[in-house]
């Protein structure tokens, strides 16, 4: 299943790996009133059917989910519709037609006072488009040429078809109503497929047994996937030259003045990435293999971390998803599968109130190394000290932090901590750390990565100048003093230099009128098209912006911004590997290279890129490579 994404960062709604829901952000102070709460749970454990399909997880996922409802959050029972197994009465099966018929129920109570939780769990699969379907069809996009699809119980196949699976395009619009009457949903997808058609289904060793149904399980033609899979390689090519225009389908059939403030919103979880497969196993970890024992790992360890969590502070989804993450890598290491979760992530789990960037840094835990879900383009570098609180506090301010850690190790987006004293607070014993906990840089060490910068000695006409420029420079605000590092060392990569017309001619073939500030990259060389090249000794270095002395504040204030976007990108640079180095980890196993090439027709995979400046007209090649022996998930901005 392939995530499109175009410059409207328009997404496409996609079923288990990939499904997207947009959400307001807002903030309420009242309580949820009671009677509206509802909630749909799904286990699609008989396939009647689909011989040697039936799952084992799916009526006990519903079975737990249900008592987590009703005794964590108050939902009343006759408030959750349960649609599971096999029953006697007909109308409580998870078949096509009843899980249709319950989701339209739901829009039908929708109020913006309403609370929805929806799980999904079963089998996942997708299925090549109908024949004549555009796959750039706005209403459908689908350009990986395959529909995803959840199976319900009553799937099977008629005349080579397969029938009572329900598309992503249908729950897209089912979920949309509910939002379009101002109800707060929260939908949880526990079924996926990985995309491979030759995936086994079978159990494992250890009891895990696939929730994929790939379209050749399901015995779809075999010319039927060949053909979608030349459409996706065909999609793919013309994607180059001319992207897809992916819409939500949540977005369909809507205008933009249906998008009010008052509108509902919309969280999801999903299982696992597009090439992964979702687990029906037994929980929790090394728990018999018996019936009772097997869940979803999405939904066993969603349950188990609000159970765990949720008791002392209101978690928010973006909490709940991030202290998920961090129990699977805990329990999993670095095996899959890896969960997502998109929308209003910022509200609290089955709440009320929104909290807009809390908790964007929590501490986790991998075997026994503490770590924080952030690293170097965060700022986390090599002994920075963050300031820990509990997990999900509302607000840091005015509070001091329960402990200290210091950064031992940092990647472009991974960190590694250990507890430290800091000020007057000894270090907090490893036992008191806690998953989850929310992060605060207190201090930032930013060592190498600081920009070094030579104010030189001028003409002594212009010693009280840059004297003054210096003073006020050390006055600017924290964040630029910490970053910056002005100096007197010619060691520096960068100059601050006061020059005269005449020199500015001779040193650096630019032409002045008066006298002025030059910053410099030294040892890079440029030549000035203000004269012949040839006619003067190359310049030291090239000069990037010159700078008037007339109004010293104003000076100030564009120097400032400039050394602050030199910093930025001149570390970006160093974080995304630059040079054609490795992004990340060594671990990682993933290689970023950034070629230059003669022209768009060159096939050589050009030169790498030796520094992060372009001149107009360059042409780049992005490789990106994967060295190690494990599917990975990218994301490329």
């Amino acid at each position: 299943m392939q995530h499109l994404m175009n410059q409207l960062a328009l997404h496409l709604l996609q079923i288990g790996c990939s499904l997207l829901v947009l959400g307001m952000h807002g903030s309420h102070a009242q309580a949820e009133p009671p009677g509206n709460q509802w909630a749909l749970l799904i286990g699609c454990s008989d396939y009647e059917y689909l011989p040697g399909r039936n799952l084992r997880g799916p009526k006990n996922d519903v079975r737990q989910f249900a008592e987590t409802l009703k005794t964590r959050f108050g939902f009343a029972p006759d408030h959750i519709r349960e649609l599971v197994g096999k029953p006697n009465d007909a109308k409580l099966r998870p078949t096509r037609e009843n899980i249709l018929r319950e989701l339209d129920e739901l829009a039908k109570v929708a109020t913006p006072e309403t609370q929805i939780v929806i799980a999904f769990s079963g089998h996942g699969t997708r299925v090549p488009l109908p024949e004549g379907q555009d796959s750039f069809d706005p209403n459908n996009p689908e350009p990986d040429g395959y529909d995803e699809a959840f199976v319900a119980a009553d799937a099977k196949m008629v005349n080579g078809e397969m029938q009572n699976l329900i598309l992503d395009n249908e729950l897209g619009g089912k979920l949309q109503a509910m939002r379009d009457k101002g109800a707060r949903v929260w939908a949880l997808f526990d079924c996926c497929h990985s995309g491979s058609l030759s995936r086994s289904a079978g159990e494992d060793d250890s009891g895990e047994v696939s929730r994929e149904l790939t379209a050749a399980d399901l015995g779809i033609a075999r010319t039927k996937i060949e053909q979608a899979d030349a459409l996706d390689r065909k999609n793919r090519s013309a994607q180059q030259t001319a992207p897809a225009k992916a819409m939500s389908l949540l977005d369909v059939g809507k205008t933009p003045q249906d998008k009010s403030p008052n509108s509902g919103s919309l969280v999801a979880f999903y299982a696992a990435q597009p090439f992964e497969t979702a687990p029906d196993l037994p929980c929790p970890q090394n728990a018999p293999k018996v019936d009772e024992n097997y869940f979803g790992l999405l939904t066993y360890t969603t349950l188990q971390t609000l159970l765990r969590q949720q008791s002392e502070h209101k978690l928010t989804y973006r909490e709940l998803g991030q202290a998920i993450i961090g129990r699977y890598r805990a329990e999993r290491g670095t095996r899959g599968p890896t969960p997502n979760f998109e929308g209003d992530l910022d509200r609290e789990v089955l709440g009320l109130q929104a909290w807009p960037g809390r908790s964007k840094m929590l501490l986790t835990k991998q075997g026994s190394t503490w770590g924080v879900n952030a690293g170097q383009l965060q700022g986390l570098t090599v002994g920075s000290i963050i300031g820990l609180y509990p997990p999900a506090t509302v607000s840091v301010q005015d509070k001091a932090p329960v402990g200290y850690v210091r950064v031992t190790r940092s990647t472009s987006i991974t960190a590694e901590v250990e507890p430290c004293a800091y000020e007057k607070a000894p270090a907090l014993p490893s036992a008191q750390l806690q998953e989850a906990m929310r992060c605060e840089i207190v201090e930032r060490e930013w060592g190498e990565m600081r920009l070094q910068v030579q104010l030189v000695k001028p003409e002594p006409a212009y010693t009280a100048v840059v004297q003054e420029m210096r003073v006020l420079l050390e006055k600017s605000p924290e964040q630029f003093r910490d970053s910056i590092l002005l100096t007197d060392s010619p060691g520096a990569a960068w100059q601050l230099r006061v020059v005269t017309p005449n020199q500015a001619r001779d040193d650096f073939q630019i032409v002045l009128r008066e006298a002025a500030l030059l910053l410099i990259r030294k040892g890079e060389v440029i030549a000035s098209p203000s004269l012949p090249a040839a006619d003067k000794t190359p310049p030291a270095g090239r000069v990037w912006r010159q700078y008037e002395l007339h109004d010293l504040a104003a000076l100030q204030k564009e120097l400032q911004s400039d050394l602050q976007k030199i910093f930025t990108w001149q570390n970006l640079w160093h974080v995304a590997g630059g040079m054609g180095t490795e992004l990340g980890s060594s671990q990682d196993n993933l290689r970023l290279e950034l070629a230059l090439l003669n022209g768009l027709e060159d096939k050589s995979g050009g030169k790498l890129l030796d520094q992060p400046q372009l001149k107009n007209g360059d042409v780049l090649e992005l490789r990106l490579s994967n060295l190690g022996a494990e599917k990975m998930w990218a994301t490329l901005i």
